[in-house]
């Protein structure tokens, strides 16, 4: 019988720890359920006062959307009624007038057009002569040098071969730096 009451507080003891980890996973999966919802709850909150706020701007748009198209119409009308006061006054018609005014930039344009093709031109010649010149400039003093050169160049003959190597130098020093002064 003892034994009996031993193994049934055991089996008691062993199904009140399962009850009792059953119970806390229960309460731990109510505790995350518990959470979610209250997250569900702030953002569900957050999104209907989001949704206030844009329906309010949206209202205050669409105010603002009908005062714009009623002054729109307002300004619509005050402009047919000037177009209608300056017709009287000048005696044409609109139409008229913007044909007036395209004529005129026409003639305005053509004119400004004639006035630049006509400025470029002329620099292109002042452009022209001056590059005509810088040519003919250094073609005369090419053709100047080479014929001063030939018109300048003395033949002599030099007897002693002492003469002639202090002429040409030492390794040809002297005679290269007469044909580069030469060339200057």
């Amino acid at each position: 019988m003892l034994q009996a009451k031993e193994r049934f507080i055991e089996l008691k003891s062993e199904h009140e720890k399962v009850i009792f980890q059953r119970e806390k996973k229960v309460s731990d999966i109510e505790g995350r359920l518990r959470d979610k919802e209250n997250k569900l709850n702030n953002d569900l909150n957050k999104n209907r006062s989001i949704s206030q706020s844009l329906e309010q701007k949206n209202e205050i748009l669409q105010k603002r959307l009908v005062k714009l198209e009623h002054k729109q119409n307002e300004l619509d009308d005050s402009h047919k009624v000037q177009v209608q006061k300056l017709e009287v006054i000048s005696g044409i018609s609109a139409e008229e007038a913007k044909n007036e005014l395209i004529e005129s930039l026409n003639k305005k344009a053509q004119s400004e057009a004639m006035a630049f093709a006509q400025k470029s031109l002329e620099e292109a010649k002042l452009t022209v002569e001056q590059e005509a010149k810088k040519i003919i400039i250094s073609t005369i003093q090419r053709i100047g040098t080479e014929e001063a050169i030939e018109n300048c160049v003395s033949v002599f003959n030099l007897d002693s071969d002492d003469v002639k190597g202090r002429i040409i130098g030492r390794e040809g020093r002297n005679i290269r730096a007469i044909e580069v002064c030469h060339r200057c």
